[in-house]
């Protein structure tokens, strides 16, 4: 027909199609194992997909009580198990016609296949049979509007062009079942043979074909996936085979079930993603920071435990003094689930302090001095402390507030350290270990440890509540940061960021130097000069920091055997320039939120990470720590499929 005719035929299915396709996502989130290029370069790959006569024959009995054909079976578990790998619930998937609807060109030789787009929907909770039905309208209706060809509609719907994808859809879908051809050509013997498929006109292209035997009994399906080699590695286009063999299977087996009772993994690979890669029980019972410190300044009491500068204090010294300021904290209310805000500048004086707030059984709630007035308010009123322990230099800063004093009566305690008084009075306590004598409950694994404030996803500091047990499986093992006795861990960390946990603790606790930086944020000039000053071999700077500082002058951090970072997407470049001029460097790569008690995973950073991609991994859970990709529904993903991630274990905040 004239295209100009409205009433032509041409018209009236173009007029079909646009209405049918309007709306239709440009390009499906597949799993793939590789960002799109700009252009793609079509080279494909090839991986065989089978079905056994049983489930051929089980397949076509529900076809059969569906009054839906083949195709339409195996297009309803491809739309599902694209969808489940977060393909979405609008799934268009590309379907060859023959082309030869009329009778006229029965007899004639010629390639006249043209394309359809057959759109599934999958929204709403539908059955598996109910999916059928809504392909099936589909499906018929593409066939009612088949003469359009394929060139000629994206003309007419004119979709985002681009050389990296094919428009209207990228998966393409072949059932055949005609009975096979005899060629017989005189002096000729015919054999079909497969081949390997190197190129890829689509990014997956799913072919099968059935067999039947002599009775016409479905004999089962042969075919396989052509997959661009661009996005997908061959062990990629062999799971999808498997996985959808599996629907197939479920389908068949219960064509009632709901979607999203539909599990894409079979029983292996749930209990390998539930059960294995979270196998990280340990067998040490769960201690306090007080009994894990006590228990190494009594196995190395002579060894360096504090350094700055020329200042030095051994474990045993630490341990009198923070025994000593323990005292005085009970003596000024401090009991079990007590918080005591620490209001001060980095020095060994306060490590001292904030170790002195859990040996009298309290939380500490540390804040960072330079923090803006109103914000030190709203902290302390949310928190409630008992007690807030600061220096003379600050002490009068938090009276001088706009709003007025800090902590108006009733508040907490105010304890200055450097005040003559308060220094001649924690002089005087007892520096030997804590006794019930001394009003002292020790504290147990499931106590509050800290407070910290995080920013808050409402724009409102929100604060969070770490216990000891947390703390223990951050430090305990430490192998992933390979701490060893005597090594000299960087304190450097803003008291309120939770990365002063990991290093304060994971020092202390392994017999290792606790190197307090100056007060203040340093340069990194300052970094270098403090890291070759203090022989540091342990180190945490935020990805941020770390990257300024390999751009800026990367043999800063010579010297350091192991640095972490983490907070932000560490750059593969970073890691490159790292791992190519520190070989005697360990990069490691952390993940956690606050909630979850600093780190949750960690990941050496290898050549691997760094020569393909833009991507370094977070890496595995920690000791005690559980993680899984979940959908929407908490329901596990498979691997490669976008989802979000939840912990649970040890580390897990209170509420």
């Amino acid at each position: 027909g004239d295209p100009a005719d409205p009433g032509s035929v041409l018209a009236g299915q173009v007029a079909y199609w646009k209405a049918e396709l309007r709306g239709v996502p440009a390009e499906l989130e597949l799993p793939v194992d590789r960002r799109r290029p700009a252009v793609a370069s079509h080279r494909g790959g090839w991986v065989p997909l089978t079905l056994r006569a049983d489930l051929h024959a089980q397949l076509a009995e529900l076809a059969a009580r569906q009054g839906v054909t083949m195709f339409m079976v195996w297009q309803a578990a491809l739309a599902v198990l694209l969808s489940k790998l977060g393909a979405g619930e609008d799934i268009p998937i590309g379907s060859p016609v023959a082309g030869r609807n009329d009778q006229a060109v029965e007899d004639l030789v010629g390639f006249f296949v043209n394309t359809l787009v057959v759109r599934t929907d999958l929204s709403g909770e539908p059955s598996f049979a109910e999916v059928l039905g809504r392909v099936r309208q589909r499906a018929l209706g593409a066939l009612e509007h088949q003469e359009v060809p394929f060139e000629r509609l994206v003309e007419e719907l004119a979709p985002v062009r681009s050389l990296a994808r094919h428009p209207l859809f990228q998966v393409m879908l072949a059932v055949q079942n005609v009975p096979q051809a005899t060629i017989d050509l005189p002096g000729l013997d015919v054999e079909a043979r497969p081949s390997e498929v190197s190129m890829a006109k689509f990014d997956l292209d799913f072919h099968v074909e059935e067999r039947f035997d002599d009775q016409g009994r479905p004999a089962g399906l042969n075919g396989g996936i052509t997959y661009a080699s661009d996005l997908f590695d061959r062990a990629t286009a062999e799971t999808l085979a498997t996985r959808l063999v599996h629907i197939l299977r479920t389908a068949a087996a219960d064509p009632h079930r709901s979607l999203h009772g539909i599990d894409p993994l079979d029983a292996d690979e749930r209990r390998r993603i539930l059960t294995e890669w979270n196998d990280t029980a340990r067998p040490e019972p769960a201690a306090t920071v007080p009994e894990l410190f006590g228990a190494q300044a009594a196995r190395t009491p002579d060894a360096v435990a504090l350094v700055r500068g020329d200042e030095r204090m051994t474990y045993a010294q630490l341990d009198a003094e923070s025994n000593r300021i323990a005292r005085h904290l009970i003596a000024h209310g401090v009991r079990p689930e007590s918080v005591v805000a620490v209001v001060m500048d980095r020095s060994p004086q306060r490590v001292a302090v904030l170790l002195a707030v859990l040996k009298a059984g309290g939380a500490y709630l540390p804040i960072d001095p330079s923090y803006p007035i109103g914000r030190i308010g709203l902290m302390v009123a949310d928190a409630a402390p008992v007690a807030l322990v600061t220096t003379a230099s600050f002490a009068g800063r938090l009276d001088q507030s706009d709003s007025g004093p800090l902590d108006p009566e009733p508040g907490p305690d105010r304890i200055t350290l450097d005040d003559p008084a308060v220094r001649a009075a924690v002089a005087g306590e007892d520096d030997g270990p804590l006794t019930r004598l001394d009003r002292a409950a020790p504290p147990r694994p499931d106590q509050a440890a800290y407070v910290i404030y995080t920013s808050g996803s409402t724009g409102a500091p929100k604060g969070v509540t770490v216990t000891h047990r947390g703390i223990d499986r951050l430090v305990r093992p430490a192998g992933y940061a390979d701490v060893r006795p005597g090594d000299v861990v960087a304190h450097l960390a803003s008291v309120s960021f939770d990365c002063t946990t990991f290093e304060m603790w994971i020092a202390l606790v392994n017999g290792a130097t606790l190197a307090v930086g100056p007060a203040g944020t340093l340069s990194v000039a300052d970094l270098r000069h403090f890291l070759t000053s203090h022989q540091v071999t342990i180190a945490v700077l935020p990805t941020g920091l770390l990257h300024q500082v390999v751009d800026i002058d990367v043999a800063a951090v010579k010297g350091v055997r192991s640095l972490l970072t983490g907070g932000d997407v560490l750059s593969a470049p970073h890691c490159r320039t790292v791992l190519d001029s520190l070989p005697g460097t360990r990069l490691i790569n952390g993940y956690g939120p606050t909630e979850s008690t600093t780190y949750t995973h960690t990941h050496p950073v290898t050549e691997v990470d760094v020569s393909g991609g833009d991507d370094v991994p977070i890496g595995r859970p920690l000791a005690d720590t559980r993680a899984y990709v979940l959908d929407e529904r908490l329901a596990p993903v498979p691997v490669g499929v976008a989802g979000e991630l939840y912990v649970a274990g040890e580390q897990v905040a209170r509420g």
